[in-house]
């Protein structure tokens, strides 16, 4: 998996995924997501505002 400029419908102009998250494995989206969840760990750099983006991530998916 990496980040990369996607092509597909509904893509950011900004980070995306080389494919949708739909058209992810298991694997590969639970091994994603358990980076991006380490990484807002405490005591890891920026923690912090990385776990205030997950919350707002998680606020906004909620309402979709």
């Amino acid at each position: 998996m990496k980040i990369t400029r996607g092509d597909y419908p509904g893509a950011s102009k900004f980070a995306r995924f080389e494919k949708p998250v739909h058209e992810m494995t298991i694997d590969e989206a639970r091994g994603l997501l358990e980076c991006i969840l380490h990484r807002a760990s405490p005591g890891e750099p920026n923690a912090d505002i990385l776990f205030a983006e997950l919350k707002i991530a998680e606020a906004t998916a909620a309402t979709q």
